[in-house]
């Protein structure tokens, strides 16, 4: 880990490394990241414009809630929204996640291990999540209607 002490080079001297404790790592994480199945994603991408930050934040509150994203029917809640995100939306998706027999699922594996050993970091973040579902309730509203179709 990041405050471990790994000199090989057989020199008695410090190390050149930086030492920083799991807490201090994980207040500057909780800072900037946001936690997806127990994996720390940046919370937004600061030169993309707002519609396509919420466009990924919606992707990942729907990794984080059901596990996989369905295409089709994300594309279908963003037309009905009104616009034309396919092209846009495409690129936040390959990069966040990969094909899976579901649809798209997490590019990486859930942590359940992080998620059990730091129970206060996962619940702020779920808390989050929470309140993302509330901003994005009609989003979520229509991917679902998209499933009864």
């Amino acid at each position: 880990f990041l405050g471990t002490n790994n000199n090989n080079n057989n020199n008695n001297n410090a190390t050149n490394e930086a030492s920083i404790s799991d807490e201090a790592l994980l207040q500057g994480l909780n800072q900037c990241s946001i936690l997806v199945r127990g994996n720390f994603c940046l919370k937004q991408m600061a030169t993309w414009p707002p519609p396509l930050q919420r466009i990924r934040t919606f992707v990942l509150l729907l990794l984080q809630t059901r596990g996989f994203v369905s295409r089709p029917r994300v594309e279908a809640a963003l037309e009905e929204g009104g616009g034309d995100h396919h092209n846009k939306w495409n690129g936040i998706l390959t990069q966040v996640a990969r094909r899976s027999p579901l649809g798209w699922e997490l590019r990486v594996e859930d942590d359940v291990a992080f998620v059990a050993q730091h129970p206060e970091t996962s619940r702020v973040h779920l808390q989050y999540w929470e309140e993302q579902a509330e901003t994005f309730s009609t989003w979520l509203e229509r991917y679902d209607r998209e499933e009864e179709s």
